[in-house]
């Protein structure tokens, strides 16, 4: 989980960085996960504390795939905009 955390951080840092808020929350949330789970080896976690947890990773998530998918068409045109910035500067030679 955590290689696939990562990716999509370096994704939404480089490319999407109006989601990074959104990203936050959902990390946040699933670190309260990990904490849960590795602060109790060997123990006993009730379902309700388990699912409590989950819930509000599994409610960020929701919600930035819902963002990125109701804002795909303006997240692509800033990145877009963004690369033709970049681009402008480079100089070739």
């Amino acid at each position: 989980m955590a290689d696939l955390l990562e990716k999509l951080e370096l994704l939404v840092e480089f490319y999407f960085p109006q989601l990074q808020d959104d990203l936050e929350r959902m990390f946040k949330t699933n670190l309260l996960c990990n904490e849960m789970l590795t602060s109790r080896v060997g123990q006993i976690v009730s379902y309700d504390e388990v699912k409590d947890k989950s819930i509000g990773f599994a409610d960020e998530n929701g919600a930035l795939k819902r963002r990125i998918i109701s804002e795909r068409a303006s997240l692509i045109r800033s990145w877009g905009a963004e690369i033709r910035e970049a681009a402008s500067h480079w100089t070739y030679g």
